[in-house]
């Protein structure tokens, strides 16, 4: 537990860093290149993240998984080959879409509206190759527990990337020739970072070697992660045209805008919590993989429980700070009272989005990967028909219903296939129940103390005042009743 906790709170730190310098850098392209051809740089980067999740998304979970399970074993050979595996089936998968994209470069324009994104695509090619070897050999480091190795390339990719923007463009006066720059800076940051992972996997005992037999549990693995998070690309497309096209159909003139302020500005927020929930899932892969065997049951579902229970408790202390300063927050930051409005009434995502995540990430660990898939599908058809009927009735808060719906779907199902393959304790379900009743109690709780202090308080100590007891409230809960056992991280394991 304490292993744990302590690689969490590692990989959380190295996540604020690192998204702290990307927030920067963003900040550095817009005031550069303008609104314009910002535009034309992210469209170019959505089409490349499609085509980066086609050759590598499923690769590092897998190899990770797989790496773990040897490494307990004491299968050190079997540890390289999957690693090695994963380097030459991504290589070739690249390779070959890099060759079929720059030969009939001309047909492949037509992904884009605008002819000046397949300059700035062609500048990301590079990024493919580059992408393969270090998802292969990052999966490695992930899977033998070098934590600290694999949250130093994710930050110095970032780094790199900026480094490289930075000197790229400030050397250039026309705009469309900075905007190829910035995308080469990004084929840069992925050549670094593979270059550094390599030099990684190979100081800490790392080898090369024939890779054959693990190439078909690589790709049956890999193939269902890979094709959720293309579906997820794809899902996220069609909700980008249903939702606007179905609200203007009933009379809201403002369709577009208010997608807009949910998906650009509401939804990231929400996300934030996941950086400290998502660092305890990236933990979970190996951990889970390595006891996943009929001597370790005991502390498998032990682990499976800390997960689940820790990345609960993150949503319910935070849900109190959204609810009484969120919509505040949300209107300074982005001057948008609508903003703020949907943040606020959005709060209560935060939980089921914390359970979701960490539930796929446990039933993909225990190595039903393509069960993992069929929840996601089913939870995605759920919330298709929600953005389809619903904004008749509720407008744009169909799009509430919906991410709901799809995350209660795959949580649902997803605990389903897990407690058939490790039974959880009653007391892990007692607790559950405890801390998100206790936990949306102090929500509102916290909501309404703002609403007292509002009356004889300046607004914004009223808020943070009220943030701070709903917070306690619920840290309390958890603390009281061991759910976030204190004496269990700080023991010696």
């Amino acid at each position: 537990m304490k292993q744990i906790v302590k690689a969490a709170a590692l990989l959380t730190g190295f996540s604020v860093l690192t998204r702290a310098v990307g927030f920067l850098y963003r900040i550095y392209l817009s005031r550069t290149l303008g609104a314009e051809y910002l535009g034309i740089y992210q469209i170019v980067l959505s089409v490349f993240t499609v085509f980066l999740t086609l050759t590598s998304s499923g690769i590092p979970v897998t190899v990770s998984r797989y790496t773990a399970k040897y490494g307990k074993s004491g299968n050190h050979s079997a540890q390289n080959s999957i690693v090695t595996a994963a380097c030459c089936l991504g290589l070739v998968i690249s390779a070959s879409l890099s060759a079929i994209l720059l030969l009939f470069r001309g047909a492949f324009s037509y992904l884009f509206a605008d002819q000046r994104c397949m300059p700035v695509f062609l500048a990301l090619l590079p990024g493919f190759l580059a992408s393969s070897v270090y998802s292969a050999f990052r999966g490695g480091l992930w899977g033998r527990k070098s934590y600290f190795s694999y949250s130093l390339v994710e930050f110095l990719e970032e780094l790199s990337m900026v480094l490289a923007g930075v000197l790229l463009i400030s050397g250039v006066d026309q705009i469309m020739g900075q905007t190829i720059r910035a995308g080469a800076a990004v084929s840069i940051s992925y050549t670094v970072s593979a270059a550094l992972t390599v030099i990684l996997y190979f100081r800490r005992g790392g080898r090369l070697s024939r890779f054959s037999s693990q190439l078909k549990p690589l790709i049956r693995s890999s193939a269902p992660i890979t094709s959720v998070r293309l579906a997820s690309c794809v899902l996220n497309s069609f909700i980008a045209i249903i939702l606007p096209a179905r609200l203007t159909l009933y009379g809201y003139s403002d369709a577009l805008a208010l997608f807009g302020v949910f998906s650009g500005m509401v939804m990231p927020l929400l996300f934030l919590p996941g950086t400290v929930t998502g660092s305890i899932n990236l933990v979970l892969v190996p951990e889970i993989s390595s006891s996943n065997n009929e001597l370790e049951k005991h502390h498998l579902r032990s682990k499976i429980e800390t997960a689940f229970n820790f990345s609960l408790a993150v949503a319910c202390i935070a849900f109190p700070a959204y609810l009484a300063c969120g919509s505040q927050f949300a209107s300074s930051l982005y001057h948008s009272e609508t903003a703020g409005t949907l943040l606020r009434n959005n709060a209560f995502l935060m939980i089921p989005m914390a359970l979701s995540m960490v539930s796929s990430t446990v039933y993909n660990s225990l190595g039903f990967e393509y069960k993992a898939m069929i929840s996601f599908f089913v939870g995605a058809v759920v919330m298709l028909l929600c953005l389809w009927f619903l904004p008749k009735f509720i407008g744009i808060y169909a799009l509430t219903v919906g991410h709901f719906a799809n995350q209660v779907i795959c949580i649902l199902l997803n605990l389903t296939g897990i407690r058939k393959a490790v039974p959880l304790s009653s007391k892990f379900l007692t607790n559950t129940l405890i801390l998100l009743g206790f936990g949306i109690a102090s929500g509102f709780f916290a909501y309404e103390c703002m609403q007292l202090f509002g009356l004889f308080l300046p607004p914004l100590f009223a808020s943070f005042l009220a943030m701070g007891i709903g917070m306690a409230f619920s840290l309390t809960i958890a603390l009281l009743f061991k759910i976030i056992d204190i004496s269990a991280i700080l023991k010696k394991s």
